[in-house]
C-alpha cells in the first residue's frame, strides 16, 4: 500500500514538473511574439450622457493569459492615445493587477493609431469588448483592413 501511495505522490509531482517544463517552454516560444488589442476610442453611450469605453476585464483578463505566456501586447485605438474605459472594478485581482501594471498603462494611456499600425508584427488581433465598441469599430476601415493583412499572413489561431 506505501508503494502505491509513494508512487501516486511521485507522479503527481512529475505531471506538475512536466505542466511547469510546458509552460516555460511555450513562454520562450512566444517570447518576442506580439498581440494586437484594439480598443474604442468612444465615450458616450449613443446619444446619451452616459460615460462608456472599453470593457476594463475584456482587456485585463486576456492580458493576464497572453502575456503570461509570453506575448507582447500593443493596444491601439481609432482615434490613439488615452482610450476611455468602463466597467472600472478594481476589486477584481485580474483588473487591479493589469490597471496597477506601469508598462502596459503607459501603453494604454498612449495607444496607437490604425496608421503607426504594421500589421506583419502581429500574430495576432484581439477587439475588445464594451459598449464604445458598438460605435467606432463597425465603420472603421483601417481596423478591418489591419485584421485582414493579420489574418491573411497567418495571424490568428
Amino acid at each position: 500500500m506505501k508503494k502505491i501511495i509513494v508512487s501516486a505522490a511521485l507522479l503527481g509531482a512529475t505531471c506538475l514538473i512536466a505542466k511547469k517544463i510546458r509552460k516555460v517552454i511555450r513562454k520562450k516560444r512566444n517570447k518576442g511574439k506580439k498581440i494586437l488589442f484594439v480598443v474604442t476610442s468612444h465615450g458616450r453611450l449613443g446619444d446619451t450622457d452616459q460615460h462608456t469605453g472599453y470593457y476594463l476585464s475584456e482587456v485585463a483578463h486576456p492580458w493576464k493569459i497572453l502575456s503570461g505566456a509570453g506575448y507582447e501586447i500593443d493596444f491601439v485605438s481609432p482615434h490613439g492615445g488615452t482610450p476611455p474605459v468602463d466597467g472600472f472594478q478594481l476589486t477584481d485581482p485580474i483588473n487591479r493587477m493589469f490597471w496597477n501594471n506601469q508598462k502596459y498603462q503607459k501603453k494604454m494611456i498612449s495607444s496607437m493609431k490604425p496608421d503607426d499600425i504594421d500589421p506583419f508584427a502581429y500574430e495576432a488581433i484581439f477587439f475588445a469588448g464594451g459598449h464604445g465598441a458598438m460605435w467606432d469599430f463597425p465603420p472603421h476601415t483601417q481596423l478591418a483592413h489591419i485584421t485582414r493583412q493579420i489574418y491573411e499572413a497567418g495571424g490568428g489561431w
